[in-house]
């Protein structure tokens, strides 16, 4: 069963966390680049008296989107969670049959038979979650981030 409800402060702090390390961390990723590829050499070039090429500034840029193209895909992630904070809103499913399904090396998904939903969980929740229960699980709709998962009121996403 799915119910859409309003998101808690808990969960919204939640968000809100993830967001800024996902912006900190691209921020001096692009600060890394930027120092790295354009400023360092220009300097380098500038110091030994030698004129930079024609085309140089646009062969930096070219290399400078390259190697940022990864930091797109965490700003979108970012701004997909930045949406959900701003719609105040969290999806809670209930689900009586479910699966842990073990892909590849790392991951680790929760199958919900219901809905035909899966969820990636830590490997450290797995052994507290009892298949013979039903769960139940509230996600951020737009970003699709888990924010709760339980079998009774206790988050098993929270550590003690």
């Amino acid at each position: 069963m799915e119910v859409i409800q309003p998101m808690t402060e808990d969960d919204k702090r939640t968000l809100r966390a993830d967001t800024r390390i996902f912006i900190l961390l691209s921020l001096a990723f692009m600060v890394a680049v930027l120092l790295v590829l354009i400023l360092i050499p220009t300097a380098i070039v500038l110091l030994i008296g030698k004129d930079l090429d024609h085309g140089y500034f646009f062969r930096a840029c070219s290399v400078i989107f390259c190697f940022c193209l990864p930091l797109f895909y965490y700003l979108w992630k970012g701004f997909l969670k930045y949406l959900d904070i701003r719609s105040g809103k969290k999806l809670s499913i209930t689900s009586n049959s479910f699966e842990i399904v073990k892909k590849k090396k790392d991951s680790i998904k929760l199958r919900l038979h219901d809905s035909k939903r899966s969820f990636e969980v830590d490997e450290d929740i797995v052994p507290s979650i009892d298949p013979r229960k039903p769960i139940r699980l509230e996600i951020a709709p737009i970003s699709k981030h888990l924010l709760f998962i339980s079998h009774g009121d206790k988050n098993l996403l929270i550590r003690d």
